[in-house]
């Protein structure tokens, strides 16, 4: 089944099936899988570890308090409410809900930063060895070359980011956000997504111009990264 998926893809895109056949092995998947599903299990695990317990009985005084514990109605004194067993009553919202914001800020900051530099790193590459004029000289359009080269570079990513996605949809509702505003926001990531990589795409075409020009000998690629990185946070603002 999965060589038949790979036969439509090639009928489809073959830039793509190129990308995949060439990124998408066994050992990357493993190796992208094990960070995602490290990191995920790390945060869980910190976060776990800031519940917070009630003193043994001599030690426990009040006022105690915490930011993941329901406080008391007095508001001139902040202190921890405790059940009938005498733990700590959680307040699981704002547990759930600081989850909820550090995968939203590291998963857009995997796409936007990591995916665009892998982006310019491979158009350089095939730039240096030659095969991005084979590329082009092949018989795929030019759209096909541009929408397999954003779908196929940073697959791995693509990979690391949706093995995320259980946690953070679950933490999201957890938080009792609704569900419309966590897909709006998937939304606004993927389209962001797509307005940096189309951007990496344009201004690395524009810089082999500015090289076959002779205006620079030896370009870096992370001087590039940083001029695209300026360039679609100006027009994203815009």
């Amino acid at each position: 089944m999965t060589l038949h998926l790979l036969d439509k893809i090639g009928n489809w895109n073959p830039q793509l099936f190129r990308e995949i056949k060439g990124r998408l092995n066994t050992g990357n998947m493993a190796i992208a899988s094990a960070l995602s599903l490290s990191a995920q299990l790390l945060l869980f695990m910190y976060y776990s570890a800031q519940i917070p317990v009630p003193p043994t009985n001599g030690e426990y005084t009040y006022p105690t308090y915490h930011r993941f514990c329901l406080e008391t109605a007095d508001s001139s004194t902040r202190k921890c409410v405790r059940d009938a067993l005498g733990n700590f009553v959680i307040n699981w919202r704002e547990w759930w809900l600081e989850i909820f914001i550090l995968l939203s800020i590291s998963s857009v900051l995997a796409l936007l930063i990591a995916g665009t530099y892998m982006l310019v790193s491979d158009l350089d590459k095939e730039e240096r060895r030659g095969t991005l004029n084979f590329i082009r000289l092949s018989p795929q359009s030019a759209k096909t070359i541009f929408l397999g080269k954003i779908l196929g570079v940073p697959i791995l990513l693509y990979l690391a980011t949706i093995l995320a996605l259980p946690l953070h949809l679950y933490a999201g509702l957890a938080a009792q956000i609704p569900l419309n505003e966590i897909l709006c926001f998937y939304i606004a990531v993927a389209a962001s997504s797509a307005l940096f990589y189309s951007t990496a795409m344009l201004s690395c075409h524009a810089f082999k111009l500015h090289i076959q020009g002779g205006r620079d000998a030896h370009p870096t690629r992370i001087r590039l990264f940083f001029d695209i990185l300026f360039k679609c946070t100006t027009a994203y603002l815009d």
